[in-house]
């Protein structure tokens, strides 16, 4: 964003490459951009040099690979990525990563417009950025602008929660007496590690920029292929996305969001890494996801129950029917912790869980207490390059 609040888009300076076998399974010491040569990507510039269509790249970050697997490598079915671990994600290719001001934006039932941006201006803070919120119907989404975004009450972020209406809904707030959930020193201090709920607030939202900044530059991001898994116990959880292992679940909100932040949690696999980092998915990068689902072949599963409802929570990436661009398990299994904040008590949980009654799609939106522990609410990873 310029001095004058408009939206620029930043440089990509990794290193092009093609899609050769050879390389597709290569493990990068840099950043290299991957092309997807299953659909025609060239065109003609003016000074006769080729260049590649936008939303046709993934970016590879140091020390990831793409899979070389049948149907993994493809934008259209999902770019399925892998690290030295066995952790697998799939890339989520965004065009508008940051709304422009003027381009209209689908904003009812009936709408098919494509133009979907993940993020706008805060009003007032031209300076930090805040998720869009998006609603399902059949196999199309359109903005909820109803009482959403920081300092609204409802679906927000980055925003605080702290019972207490005083707040502000929003993440730029100063010490409040008798406030609890974020504002409450068991939380935000012993937990998470933080001095203050303004200290606190201000890293959510710098955190928020730093996503969104790296998406607009680069082109998209990444989400776990399969929901968060957990080895190791107290200060030595290690998070991970991987296949045929157990869920992270019956953890508070506060401890999943420590667990998968790379920044600030020692023993998180990405760590002092240099190429990417990671963090809990945000609300509105839930919803670029199914949005980018809705573009392809599994777009009708994006509003349908799929996959694991059997009453029983299973290990990840078990049921095939709920699979979507190559993701596992959105529409079953557990419901997913999201940073998105709701009211002054709630923050969203996500899709569908392993229930045999009241089963609800990948596109459920509901809420939770931050302080509640479940064993049927675990998360979901997102991985963003630097």
């Amino acid at each position: 964003m310029d001095e004058d609040g408009n939206v620029t888009r930043s440089e990509n300076t990794a290193t092009t490459i093609a899609s050769s076998k050879t390389e597709v399974n290569q493990t990068y010491s840099d950043n290299k951009t991957y092309i997807d040569n299953s659909v025609d990507l060239k065109t003609n510039s003016e000074d006769g040099e080729d260049t590649v269509k936008a939303g046709y790249t993934v970016v590879v970050p140091a020390g990831f690979k793409v899979s070389e697997t049948a149907g993994e490598n493809t934008q259209t079915s999902g770019v399925v990525l892998k690290d030295g671990e066995g952790n697998e994600y799939v890339w989520i290719p965004v065009n508008d990563a940051i709304y422009d001001g003027v381009t209209a934006y689908p904003t009812g039932t009936g709408s098919s417009s494509t133009y979907k941006p993940m993020s706008l201006a805060q009003s007032g803070m031209t300076d930090y950025y805040e998720g869009m919120v998006y609603n399902y119907n059949g196999t199309l989404s359109y903005r909820n602008s109803s009482n959403t975004g920081v300092g609204k009450t409802s679906y927000r972020e980055p925003s605080l929660i702290t019972n207490n209406a005083n707040d502000g809904y929003t993440w730029n707030v100063s010490e409040l007496i008798g406030a609890i959930y974020d504002a409450e020193q068991a939380n935000y201090k012993t937990i998470l590690g933080f001095n203050s709920p303004s200290e606190y607030g201000t890293y959510l939202a710098n955190s928020y920029n730093n996503m969104v900044t790296s998406v607009d530059t680069y082109g998209g991001f990444y989400v776990g292929r399969y929901e968060t898994t957990m080895a190791g116990s107290g200060s030595n959880v290690i998070v991970g996305t991987k296949a045929n292992s157990t869920v992270m679940a019956s953890n508070n909100w506060y401890k999943m969001q420590l667990y998968q932040d790379s920044t600030r949690y020692a023993s998180n696999p990405y760590n002092g890494t240099n190429s990417v980092a990671t963090s809990m998915m945000w609300g509105s990068q839930w919803d670029t996801m199914l949005n980018f689902i809705l573009e392809g072949s599994d777009k009708e599963k994006v509003t349908a129950v799929t996959g694991n409802h059997t009453g029983t929570r299973s290990i990840t990436g078990q049921f095939g029917s709920d699979i979507m661009n190559n993701i596992f398990d959105l529409s079953s299994n557990v419901r997913e912790w999201t940073t998105e904040a709701y009211g002054a008590t709630g923050r969203s949980v996500r899709g569908g869980v392993y229930y045999t009654g009241a089963v609800v799609p990948a596109s459920y939106r509901n809420i939770s207490i931050p302080t509640h522990t479940d064993y049927s609410i675990g998360s979901r990873l997102s991985l963003y390059l630097k």
